[in-house]
């Protein structure tokens, strides 16, 4: 993740997203996989609710990757 290009992201949100989509999956063992890959879907869930604009929903998707404190 360090070495990722982070120029043209200008908020959290963005950096978040762009930080799980480079998790790589390759050459894990298969409960570590399961679980980049369930964080990824997670967030392409939540990026398609805000295409939507639906904000509720966008939430209720980040609260099963990240819980609230």
């Amino acid at each position: 993740m360090v070495d990722q290009s982070y120029w043209f992201k200008h908020n959290l949100k963005d950096y978040f997203y762009a930080g799980i989509d480079a998790l790589p999956d390759y050459g894990l063992p298969d409960t570590a996989k399961r679980a980049v890959g369930r964080a990824k879907q997670i967030i392409a869930n939540t990026q398609e609710c805000e295409r939507r604009e639906m904000w509720t929903a966008a939430e209720q998707e980040i609260r099963k990757l990240i819980p609230p404190l």
